[in-house]
């Protein structure tokens, strides 16, 4: 995130793909691992609603820039 998100053209998309494999152990994964991709993109739904905590950003490459977290089945829209 911290090398491709910044080069994201202003109202760009960013899909991942695969995020299955976030709950894989061989993929150094699994349910609720910490540092997978996975609870990254949890981090990231909490940075959109930081208007509501005072914890302030997460993932600081996406901070305020990061509009919108879609997740689906093995894909994930930023």
């Amino acid at each position: 995130m911290d090398v491709l998100f910044p080069k994201l053209s202003d109202g760009g998309l960013y899909m991942i793909e695969d995020t299955h494999a976030s709950y894989w152990a061989n993929y150094s994964g699994g349910y609720q691992t910490r540092g997978s991709f996975m609870t990254v993109v949890k981090s990231m739904i909490d940075d959109i609603h930081h208007w509501y905590h005072n914890r302030g950003f997460n993932v600081l490459s996406t901070g305020e820039n990061l509009r919108a977290v879609h997740v689906y089945d093995s894909i994930v829209v930023l």
